[in-house]
């Protein structure tokens, strides 16, 4: 008998992964073909096949099914060696591989997304639709910009509101942002890796 059986938490962490995916793509799917407006929990429930008890498992609002992801968060063992690549640095002071490790965390955050691109686009092209969705993106950006402060004041052992910690990641979200762009764009074939570090090259030249 073979051995490389699946773990159960893992096979039930891929389930749940899947179902809020399909959550969220059913989500997208009904905005273009409706508008936000135009659908009710209960519609997106069945186009699952899943109980409104179960929507509310996964995800608080609409809203928040239709951005998915984004609301997410840096995951768990990104931010551990995000933050213990700085160890040997003396607390306080900046250590040298801070943006090179800031681009990395970026980098592998997209990669380990569940989206692909065609998601991606998807979910870009149903916000378009319903401007009123920007300001659930924004407080989603907003978010995820503090949680990237109170990592590198982790890192680094700075206070909170250093502004060295902001404006790293300001020039991060910046990067990121533009690189972002340049991906989901439809005659892109480039991998986001590949555009944000030529976007981090450039920049280095300009500092």
């Amino acid at each position: 008998m073979s051995n490389s059986a699946t773990p159960a938490g893992g096979l039930r962490e891929r389930k749940r992964s899947a179902l809020r995916a399909s959550i969220s793509d059913a989500a997208r799917a009904l905005t273009l073909e409706h508008g936000f407006s135009h659908f009710t929990i209960e519609q997106l429930c069945e186009q699952v096949g899943i109980s409104r008890r179960t929507f509310f498992n996964y995800f608080p609002s609409k809203e928040d099914a239709l951005i998915g992801h984004h609301e997410d968060g840096v995951p768990e063992h990104l931010a551990e060696a995000f933050v213990a690549g700085g160890v040997e640095s003396p607390a306080g002071e900046i250590s040298g591989s801070l943006f090179d490790d800031l681009v990395e965390l970026s980098c592998r955050m997209m990669e380990q997304s569940p989206l692909d691109r065609t998601q991606h686009r998807k979910l870009i092209a149903a916000i378009e639709k319903e401007p009123a969705l920007l300001a659930k993106i924004i407080g989603s950006k907003d978010k995820w910009e503090a949680e990237i402060v109170e990592l590198i004041a982790e890192r680094e052992q700075l206070d909170p509101d250093d502004t060295r910690a902001v404006t790293a990641t300001v020039l991060l979200t910046g990067l990121s942002q533009k690189a972002g762009q340049k991906y989901f764009s439809a005659d892109n074939d480039d991998s986001y890796r590949t555009v944000l570090t030529d976007y981090y090259a450039t920049a280095k030249t300009l500092f």
